[in-house]
């Protein structure tokens, strides 16, 4: 993440701080028309910016700027920094809406640091190197079909790997971990672990837009989810493949459907096979880790990252 912001973008919401006062370029990523207690309207709002997210409250101009603040558009705002039960938020004092040409996306949504074109190659290395002809069949027509979508697409909106690249990302790092682990277990079967590292949230592709200024659930995200989407979609390609035997279609199903590892974490089954065991584990901590080191990486400096909601704690840096 860039340290400075482009000059039309003013600043970076981490950098926000109680008593500051700002004028910049956000992102509407919510926004909800309340009433005071005297029952007249004000304007409920979550900004944001590749480096963050901030509620916020504009108190005098709800009727008047309604239609500014349309969620996925970019406005810039005059707006005053404060604490409300220990939680930073902003007062909008101005705002006007910004044109396409006044903004740069880069500003908004942020991206691996790897070339995509580098890591979509090194998953077809890994895919074209599984032993299970009917596995990696599947692998590369999952490639074939949506390695372009691939490239782009994040992992999550807000919690690990949010970013432009950032499912390409875990899946490799998943890949990898689960590689040296059937090393340790070789009881484990690698083809079918590593099948589940690449399709576990292949669904991603039709929960999550990034097409904007901010990383959104679809339609189809909030209705169905990432996991029934998967199978859908691992569904259609296995179909297309004459041949390919039920009973290991059923266990790639098992490991999509599994891999959160808990109903009351979105799994509609628990894992039940060593194979998904070990890729709930994985991919738990794969994801756990990225949240932790970003939250090392937004406080400089700093001996102990800020309290974190999902975490429930904070995450010491430490000097080693």
């Amino acid at each position: 993440m860039p340290t400075t912001p482009s000059p039309n973008k003013g600043f970076f919401i981490h950098a926000v701080e109680p008593g500051l006062e700002v004028v910049g370029q956000v992102a509407v990523l919510r926004k909800e028309m309340r009433r005071k207690q005297n029952g007249e309207p004000y304007l409920a709002l979550e900004l944001g910016d590749r480096s963050g997210r901030i509620a916020a409250n504009d108190w005098d101009h709800a009727s008047e700027y309604d239609a500014i603040f349309t969620p996925g558009a970019v406005v810039k705002i005059q707006a005053r920094a404060g604490e409300y039960n220990g939680r930073l938020q902003l007062t909008i004092l101005r705002a006007r809406a910004c044109g396409e040409d006044e903004y740069q996306l880069a500003d908004f949504v942020a991206a691996s640091p790897r070339d995509p074109r580098e890591m979509i190659e090194e998953l077809r290395a890994i895919a074209s190197g599984v032993s299970d002809p009917w596995l990696r069949r599947l692998l590369g027509l999952v490639l074939d079909s949506w390695g372009g979508e691939l490239q782009r697409a994040p992992a999550a909106a807000r919690i690990h790997h949010p970013y432009l690249g950032g499912l390409l990302e875990h899946i490799l790092s998943l890949c990898g971990a689960a590689s040296k682990l059937c090393e340790h277990y070789p009881r484990l079967n690698r083809d079918l672990l590593l099948a589940g590292c690449v399709l576990h949230d292949i669904g991603k592709l039709r929960e999550l837009d990034a097409s904007g200024v901010a990383i959104s659930y679809t339609v189809s995200g909030r209705l169905v989810g990432h996991v029934a989407e998967g199978l859908l979609l691992v569904d259609r390609l296995a179909d297309a493949i004459e041949g390919f035997p039920a009973e290991k279609l059923m266990l790639v199903r098992h490991l999509i459907v599994s891999h959160h590892g808990e109903p009351e974490f979105g799994a509609l089954r628990q894992p039940a096979t060593p194979e998904a065991l070990a890729l709930h584990y994985l991919d738990n901590l794969d994801a756990k880790l990225d949240h932790a080191w970003r939250l090392i990486d937004a406080a400089p400096g700093e001996k102990f990252s800020a309290w974190d909601p999902s975490l429930k704690r904070e995450i010491y840096r430490g000097d080693a």
